[in-house]
């Protein structure tokens, strides 16, 4: 089952709209050329500051699991017992009601 992306930013104990722009980010995965996932946000500890992550398929990598990199190449920690990280696979990402109704309102005004 699907986290709601409002379900999953309660769930990691972070903003939603401070970090939409994060999780649109990943929601524009482009994949690699064999269709496979090459972006995840991961987080170290509850509350604290998601980042962007590169999905390694290497053969090596994949010998232990899948393998997450920091923008700056580091390895990310997802074996430390508090590293969570997710791809766009992992959740819904709906655009709230209230945005929404005022989309409607606004075309209402429009025409």
């Amino acid at each position: 089952m699907k986290l709601s992306y409002r379900d999953l930013c309660r769930a990691w104990g972070i903003d939603e709209q401070e970090h939409r722009s994060l999780f649109e980010w990943l929601m524009q995965d482009p994949r690699d050329e064999l269709g496979r996932l090459t972006r995840e946000i991961g987080l170290t500890k509850f509350g604290g500051t998601p980042e962007k992550l590169k999905r390694v398929h290497t053969p090596a990598d994949l010998a232990h699991g899948n393998v997450f990199y920091r923008q700056d190449g580091t390895p990310f920690p997802t074996r430390n017992g508090q590293a969570v990280a997710v791809s766009k696979m992992d959740f819904t990402f709906n655009i709230p009601r209230e945005v929404e109704n005022e989309k409607q309102q606004r075309r209402g005004v429009e025409r």
